[in-house]
């Protein structure tokens, strides 16, 4: 304390010039020139804190020069008891405006060349590096004399550095240094300065506080633009590489970490040494992907492993004149080392094997071309079984292949070497004939592949092939495979795209299309299916014109249905021809008789999601030019097509034509029985005032007769617009809702928590095609929850049916929170207190309307268990949860869907939070758990048991 006095004296008097610095330092200077090094560095500090809180242009240069050298004179001496000196040192240099010309070398000659930074404390050697950094950015020019004395210096001051936050400005202070330096005779000694620290082996330190915590992210960062920092490096970089990445001690995952490496060093460096470890590198790959031990997990190669055979081929590229016999050399070399895994099915890898040799030869042609004369003559003998010794292993090796065939095919297809192919080809049709359900799905993927290989001659074979799958697909269909409709879709894509005339033929032959026509009986099954391949089948307008007329022939129209109409606009979406608009017309006008007004409706709206602007506009208008005069009792079909629209003149007209209907119309109270006001008036008024920038022009035009109808449902539509919008009257609006909703009578409480409701298509942000930020769901959370919680905790203790309300909204809340993929934690973890507040006011009542509740709370925590971090959640929560979950269970009132939404809670928690949090309550939890274990209901008897043993298993 008396110290900081003595400090703030000395500012003031030089500030108010009753002393001068140098005055100052005669003061100081017994205790300066003292024997007792304690007394020396106090004196030292009280300088160094007086400089520091002198205004920066306070000292002239003069001044700061005599410092300079006052405080480099005593710089060794600093360093054995405690650093003062250089805290002077970098505020003279950092922060004082008036530094001298020219006093950059003898700087770094005293610091860095005859001092050693290393014996510093952390905190002073990151004093010094930030004064380096300064130097390097301000006197660049000075610095840059002092050539090779210069790095050499640099490499002692940062040679042995373990600190990481010291090494993150080290690894910034290299990279000046090798931009404006020449390196010299000391290229391999700059890099095995950094070089060290590769790969790196760090983990935070919790114990630092939060801005002192260096990610280990930060210091890959680092380090790896250091050893990619210059071309001279190349060499030594797929040295270190080869060395690290055939290193039996490292993990795999570390070794895929350097896998990612070399592929960004692949980018910048030229083939040169590149091709001295090819070897090296493919023989790590292999033992990566192929290691016995992993066979057991995902059968796809890891991504950085493709990535690094895909810009290693990428730098070999660099060099053309040795291209085709380094390619050929990979290619051979990994065709001959993965033949065993590939053939021996029985170890487990023959899958992993040829997705490693297919991340080859999807590289370059010529990887492909020597892979390929292999590839189908093996595949052959997989799918056969010819290798297999145990016959249990037969089917499992079959399935195991047959996924890789149409992959192969690709690849033959994409460079165009159908030799092996048509070889293969009599096999795998044999073959397949006898694994028809097996093998199904793998026939369709592989027939498109061959119908798209134009240069392919379409043997006797393959049309047989062709046709049996055009005979099949009507049964395929029917089973409603959804695994399989993709493919099978793709296949009739495909087939009418590249072949329509004989895909035409071959399929009404198939489906015996001539005798359809002529059915008087009632339709068969397969007719719905029918008109579900016409569907897929129109991919121009040629194929429209064809399958169009199948589709609203009297014998298809009325069994079309709507989500297979809604398939075909969303495959032709990007269309610039005539295509879409030509079936949209007919299916306006003749396809949707025999669908439900609600169907039909959702429907258009999923069509014109499809539509571009000037078709949706072109539909619409004709829509509005088609309302008759006298509304019927129906809505009108496009009431939620409208919604999209983007030509907000046109979505006026559209609701001054509902609105007259509905309230000067004749009979105006036919429409209230079919929601018209609900279902129509509102979605489309939010939709405008979602998407009009004059939006107040809007208000001022519908309010007030919308509010006379229903004044809560239009308050939540203006809310629910503008608050989407990101306008800042959207969350006052919000706050305006909250506020009426405390001051409104229980029995007519607005329902605000529609406003989170987007899952309705009626006000689904994407589907209607809402102005929105482009983060709207969390940006819409997080201005929700504070407002909520606020509303919340305001309310009086005793106020049980407004909190009902509250406790409501929970599950939209949650829900919304659900859909975003960065963990809300702070917005979870603000709601917490009122799930302790809920559950014990719902767990003891067992009135049907606190069940209701009760299930609705349950459900939100048990998306907060899934979602918040468990070590936020509060002993005390967990405390209170627990007890509650044991009330419940305990109780002979509560319904068995309730106990089952609690033992899910119970499970989740004790996979999730700590178990040493949970012990204390491990004996009266699963005494509770007990209770339930006896249940008539064997669905409660086996969740109780999963439960109770994960809770008994627990340990500290």
């Amino acid at each position: 304390m008396a110290e900081q006095e003595s400090i703030a004296n000395f500012v003031e008097e030089i500030v108010q010039k009753s002393k001068t610095l140098r005055e100052i330092i005669e003061i100081l200077g017994p205790e300066v020139t003292s024997t007792d090094s304690e007394t020396r560095e106090s004196a030292l500090k009280k300088l160094a804190g007086v400089i520091s809180k002198l205004p920066d242009d306070f000292l002239a240069e003069e001044e700061v020069l005599l410092l300079l050298e006052f405080f480099l004179s005593r710089l060794e001496d600093s360093a054995l008891s405690g650093g003062s000196v250089v805290l002077g040192l970098h505020h003279l240099v950092v922060h004082t405006k008036n530094l001298p010309t020219d006093c950059e070398i003898p700087l770094f000659q005293a610091i860095f060349k005859e001092g050693t930074v290393q014996s510093w404390s952390q905190k002073d050697r990151m004093r010094l590096f930030e004064l380096l950094e300064f130097l390097l950015k301000k006197r660049i020019a000075g610095l840059k004399t002092l050539g090779f004395d210069f790095v050499l210096s640099f490499m002692r001051a940062a040679s042995g550095e373990r600190d990481p936050r010291c090494l993150v400005k080290i690894f910034q202070l290299y990279l000046e240094v090798v931009k404006n330096f020449d390196l010299g005779v000391f290229v391999e000694d700059m890099f095995e300065l950094v070089a060290c620290y590769f790969p790196v082996d760090y983990r935070p330190e919790t114990k630092l506080n939060a801005d002192e915590i260096v990610t280990r992210e930060a210091l890959l960062t680092g380090l790896e633009s250091c050893l990619l920092s210059h071309q001279s490096f190349s060499l030594y970089v797929f040295q270190l590489v080869s060395e690290k990445i055939l290193d039996d001690e490292l993990s795999d995952s570390t070794k895929l970490e350097i896998c990612e490496f070399l592929a960004k060093a692949c980018l910048i460096f030229k083939p040169t040494t590149l091709v001295t470890y090819l070897d090296d590198y493919m023989t790590a790959f292999r033992s990566i992907c192929l290691n016995p031990a992993e066979r057991v997990h995902a059968k796809e190669i890891p991504s950085p492993v493709k990535n690094a055979i895909k810009y290693i081929v990428h730098c070999l590229r660099k060099d053309s004149e040795n291209l085709e016999e380094s390619l050929k050399s990979i290619a051979d070399t990994s065709i001959e080392n993965c033949e065993p895994f590939v053939l021996q099915a029985e170890m487990g890898l023959s899958g992993k094997a040829l997705s490693l040799l297919q991340s080859i030869a999807e590289t370059h042609e010529i990887c492909a071309r020597v892979i390929l004369s292999k590839i189908f003559y093996w595949l052959g003998m997989l799918i056969n079984a010819n290798t297999v010794n145990a016959p249990q292993n037969k089917e499992e090796i079959i399935g195991e292949t047959l996924p890789h065939i149409p992959v192969w095919l690709k690849i033959a297809r994409t460079v165009n070497f159908a030799k092996p192919v048509q070889d293969a080809l009599p096999g795998f049709f044999a073959t397949f004939e006898g694994l028809e359900e097996t093998a199904i799905k793998v026939m369709y993927q592989s027939a498109k592949e061959l119908l798209l290989w134009k240069d392919l001659p379409k043997s006797e074979d393959i049309t047989k092939f062709f046709t049996y799958l055009l005979d099949h697909m009507l049964v395929d269909l029917k089973e409603n495979n959804e695994e399989l409709r993709p493919p099978v879709y793709a296949f009739i894509r495909t087939y009418s795209e590249v072949d329509l005339e004989n895909y035409v033929k071959i399929l009404k032959e198939c489906i015996g299309w001539d005798n359809i026509i002529r059915w008087d009986t009632p339709y068969d099954t397969n007719i719905k299916m029918l008109a579900e391949i016409c569907c897929i089948s129109i991919v121009n307008e040629e194929s429209e014109q064809i399958f169009g007329d199948m589709i609203f022939s009297e014998k298809l129209v009325n069994v079309t249905e709507g989500s297979v109409t809604v398939e075909l606009f969303k495959f032709n979406k990007d269309r610039t021809d005539r295509t879409v608009s030509n079936y949209l017309e007919r299916w306006l006008y003749s396809g949707y008789n025999h669908l439900d007004l609600n169907d039909l409706g959702a429907y258009f709206q999923d069509i014109g999601y499809f539509l571009n602007n000037s078709l949706h506009e072109e539909v619409l208008r004709k829509e509005l030019a088609n309302f008759s005069e006298k509304f019927s009792a129906e809505a009108p079909r496009s009431r939620w097509f409208v919604l999209q629209c983007q030509n907000l003149d046109l979505m006026m007209q559209y609701l001054d034509k509902i609105m007259d209907a509905y309230f000067v119309g004749e009979n105006p109270h036919l429409f209230k029985n079919h929601d018209l006001f609900t279902n129509t008036i509102c979605p489309l008024y939010t939709a405008i005032l979602n998407k009009e920038e004059n939006w107040s022009e809007i208000l001022e035009k519908y309010t007030a007769k919308l509010m006379v109808e229903n004044p809560g449902m239009t308050r939540v539509c203006e809310s629910r617009a503008l608050f989407v919008a990101g306008r800042v009257e959207g969350v006052k609006m919000v706050e305006k809702l909250f506020e009426n909703f405390i001051e409104t009578p229980d029995h007519d409480i607005p329902l605000v928590a529609d406003i989170l409701d987007f899952e309705d298509r009626k006000y689904n942000p994407d589907l209607c095609k809402y102005k929105r930020t482009l983060m709207w769901k969390q940006r819409i959370l997080c201005q929700f929850v504070p407002i909520y919680v606020r509303f919340f905790n305001g309310l009086a203790k005793d106020y049980e049916a407004k909190k009902s309300a509250f406790f409501k909204m929970l599950i939209q809340i949650l829900r919304l929170a659900r859909q975003i993929p960065v963990p809300q934690t702070h917005e979870l973890l603000m709601i917490l207190p009122i799930f302790c507040e809920a559950l014990p006011m719902y767990s003891i009542s067992q009135t049907e309307e606190s069940s209701a509740i009760l299930e609705l709370v349950l459900d939100g925590l048990l998306e907060l268990l899934k979602m918040a971090p468990p070590e936020k959640i509060s002993e005390e929560a967990l405390k209170i949860f627990l007890a509650n979950f044991s009330e419940i269970l305990s109780s002979q009132e509560h319904k068995i869907h309730i106990k089952l939404k609690t033992l899910d809670c119970l499970e989740l928690m004790v996979k999730r939070c700590n178990s040493a949090v949970l012990i204390p309550y491990q004996s009266f939890t699963v005494q509770a758990i007990k209770k339930v274990s006896g249940s008539k209901k064997e669905v409660m008897r086996k969740k109780a048991a999963t439960v109770r043993n994960l809770w008994e298993l627990l340990k500290v």
